[in-house]
This record gives structure tokens, sequence and C-alpha cells, in this order.
């Protein structure tokens, strides 16, 4: 049982990972800029207070 969770577990985690590279393809294609990673995104996106 416990090796069947470990597949299960790394099947999940595949399938989360190829969704994030959908995810920025699609953002890419929708604002015509290259691919970057969320972080970068979340970075620009919030405002900088110094």
């Amino acid at each position: 049982m416990k090796i069947f969770s470990k597949k299960m577990l790394a099947l999940f985690l595949s399938i989360i990972m190829l969704i994030g590279t959908f995810s920025n393809l699609g953002l890419a294609v929708d604002t015509g800029n290259r691919i970057v990673p969320t972080e970068t995104i979340n970075e620009e996106v919030k405002p900088v207070k110094e």
C-alpha cells in the first residue's frame, strides 16, 4: 500500500508540474511576453516599498 501511495504521489506531483508549465505557456501567449517563472511575475506585479 505504501509503494502504491508513493507512485500516486509522484504522479500527482508530475501532473502539478505539467499544469504549471502549461499555465506559463498560456500566460506567455496571452501577454505576448516570453515565458517567465511565476515568482518573477509576482515580483513585478506587487508594489515596491522602500
